[in-house]
């Protein structure tokens, strides 16, 4: 046999098995972790996401009207009686009453929504220490946030199926127990924002939004200091919008 025969036979054989080098693990292991770290930033994302689905309801228009505190009142219909009525006696004894400190239970809850709402209140207080009220999740219609040790944000959702949003938050003018008609805002998109006065010991929103779901939030503090309040009208009303948009 010749040589070039010899050698064309010595060729004809399986290859070798691929060696995995160091510098081969190495730039496996950083593609993992940009991988892990990309789905970590894409489940941030969703949450910011949802803050900024929140702030497009939100009533913009001029600089000023986009603060709560220059909204107008809410005016009384003619011949419309709201649910529940004022009291004009008690008003007449003390024309600033404190809120009332419970909330009216709403539908039922699930974890994926409060747990969504927690995340929501978590973004609009990053510096606060946040935890929720042990409950049982069989039948939950009342979620509450505790802020800090002393304050706490609380939320309920309702229906209020065949009513204009307006006409439901017309109905809701005296809701929280105060004898001044609350400030009112309404958007493009025919979401009625209904802002009642604070005292030290509490404040509520209610959000009716056009598809008959409603909102309704309070924040409370068991201080009667003023300013004790854990959300500016402002920010208390962000998170409304926020919240109000994933009902």
């Amino acid at each position: 046999m010749r040589i070039q025969d010899e050698l064309r036979g010595a060729l004809d054989v399986p290859a070798p098995p691929t060696v995995t080098t160091l510098e081969d693990v190495i730039k496996r292991g950083k593609r993992q972790v940009a991988v892990r770290r990309a789905g970590i930033a894409g489940s941030v994302l969703a949450v910011v996401a949802v803050i900024a689905a929140g702030v497009l309801i939100w009533p913009f228009g001029t600089a000023g009207r986009s603060d709560p505190v220059n909204w107008a009142r809410a005016t009384v219909a003619p011949g419309h009686v709201p649910d529940p009525p004022r009291d004009s006696r008690a008003c007449r004894d003390n024309p600033n009453p404190p809120p009332p400190i419970l909330t009216p239970g709403g539908e039922s809850l699930d974890r994926k929504q409060t747990d969504a709402w927690l995340d929501l209140t978590h973004s609009i207080l990053p510096n606060e220490r946040l935890d929720t009220t042990p409950v049982g999740y069989d039948d939950v219609r009342v979620f509450t946030i505790n802020i800090g040790d002393y304050s706490a944000v609380r939320f309920t959702r309702v229906r209020f199926d065949g009513l204009s949003p307006s006409a439901a938050a017309d109905r809701a003018l005296w809701a929280s127990g105060a004898c001044t008609l609350p400030r009112r805002a309404t958007n493009a998109d025919g979401t009625v924002f209904q802002l009642y006065d604070g005292a030290p010991t509490g404040q509520a929103l209610y959000v009716f939004r056009a598809d008959g779901r409603s909102l309704r939030m309070e924040q409370v503090s068991v201080s009667s200091v003023a300013g004790s309040l854990p959300l500016s009208e402002a920010d208390f009303v962000k998170l409304g919008a926020a919240v109000a948009e994933v009902l």
